[in-house]
């Protein structure tokens, strides 16, 4: 949901996010070689105490090393699976981790992992960190795995040097990855002045060809704004055939959570243009009590208005998921709690995503309400969304620079794979 540049790749949406970090290592000199060391296997034996749900058994994890995976050619866990369906209600979600290691059968799954080149400067030491922003990796229970590299690098000369990482979970399941360690002369890299570093103006789509184009596959066409969009005049907004707009409300990032500056201005201004009117959250939380908080936060920001849409869930830091620890269980669970908390407030809530992610990551279940990106004029996300983000490049009336359009679904939502 960024709107401060250019369309972003189709299916790998970020939010609004604070500048990638650099990946750095600390400095050192000499020839640099790492030794990766696949983990042995560990072999478990599942009794009846250790399942996920009464009378579901669930298989140990056998003694096997995948030699190499990532999320696009294997297919993940279905997390969605191990809600426990009590009394009609969602159940609790299992994160005791003598359980979890003992039915880890999966190796960690390595996002984009084609064509990647880490970039250090002369001097610097490789270590796991400067993958950091190269390389993203996250297994489905275990929240922290090993890396190791096989290869060499030799810091004190500029070149490029093949290596292969290893990225192994508790159970001893591990992934490999080739990449490129790249040495440059200095810090960073600073493009020839013959090229041009001005981002290109962005193709925009206008919102009346929005419409029509797009517009009878649902049943109100909307916009999602945030600080990035400025001041906006809602009356110019409503009057261009915009129904309904999502707003940013809060973010929570590196620990502290912040309304958005534009939020109350925003929501007052939207109302008294006739518009209706839903939030979401950029979440970065990484445990359960970060999110419960937070969450109440959100909804105290309400003042216990009522919205014409759930409460939306935005959590999309991918590019640098190993930095907080958690599994893809953890994440999940995170999405289970903000759901729990928001509706304990009288509040629903749905999951926000791009087609990638949903399809490779939450895999979410039935009863999650979906709010799907995909900016292509076919479908092919499989799952059922209430909501259909179209473009990140709209232009409306009333707003300068781009804006991302929205559709809402007839009831029972949309049903991928549609034309």
């Amino acid at each position: 949901m960024k709107k401060s540049s250019a369309s972003l790749e189709k299916n790998n949406i970020n939010t609004d996010k604070p500048k990638v970090r650099e990946s750095k290592g600390r400095g050192t000199t000499g020839l640099l070689v790492v030794t990766g060391i696949i983990a042995f296997a560990v072999v478990g034996a599942a009794v009846a105490a250790l399942i996920l749900f009464p009378g579901n058994q669930e298989k140990p994890a056998e003694d096997t090393t995948v030699p190499s995976q990532s999320v696009s050619d294997t297919e993940p866990t279905d997390l969605s699976a191990i809600i426990a369906e009590t009394s009609g209600s969602r159940g609790t979600r299992n994160t005791d981790p003598a359980v979890l290691k003992g039915i880890d059968a999966n190796a960690p799954y390595i996002l984009d992992n084609k064509n990647i080149t880490l970039d250090i400067a002369k001097g610097q030491k490789m270590d796991p960190t400067a993958l950091d922003g190269a390389l993203s990796y996250i297994d489905d229970y275990d929240p922290e795995p090993k890396v190791t590299y096989t290869g060499e690098v030799n810091d004190a000369v500029a070149g490029t040097y093949p290596i292969t990482v290893t990225i192994t979970d508790w159970a001893g399941n591990s992934s490999k990855c080739s990449i490129k360690v790249k040495v440059w002369d200095s810090t960073g890299y600073t493009p020839p002045t013959t090229e041009s570093t001005k981002e290109p103006e962005p193709k925009y789509f206008k919102f009346k060809d929005f419409v029509e184009k797009y517009g009878s596959r649902g049943t109100a066409v909307g916009i999602d704004v945030s600080k990035w969009q400025g001041n906006i005049d809602f009356d110019k907004v409503k009057a261009a055939g915009c129904d309904f707009v999502i707003m940013r409300c809060g973010v929570y990032y590196e620990k502290e959570f912040k309304l958005d500056p534009t939020f109350e201005a925003n929501y007052r201004n939207a109302k008294a243009a006739g518009l209706k009117v839903g939030i979401y959250y950029a979440s970065t939380d990484a445990t359960v009590d970060e999110v419960r908080i937070n969450a109440n936060k959100l909804v105290d920001a309400l003042n216990g208005d009522k919205l014409d849409f759930p409460i939306t869930f935005d959590w999309e830091n991918f590019g640098h998921i190993q930095r907080y620890k958690i599994s893809l269980n953890d994440l999940c669970n995170l999405y289970d709690v903000f759901e729990q908390a928001c509706n304990e407030r009288g509040y629903e809530t749905m999951l926000y995503a791009s087609k990638y992610y949903l399809t490779e990551i939450w895999k979410p279940a039935d009863s999650v309400t979906v709010w799907l990106a995909q900016y292509s004029k076919k479908i092919t996300y499989k799952g059922t969304f209430y909501m259909w983000q179209v473009s990140d490049c709209g232009k409306i009336d009333g707003i300068d620079g781009p804006v991302d359009m929205d559709i809402l679904m007839p009831e029972g939502g949309g049903h991928g794979p549609q034309d």
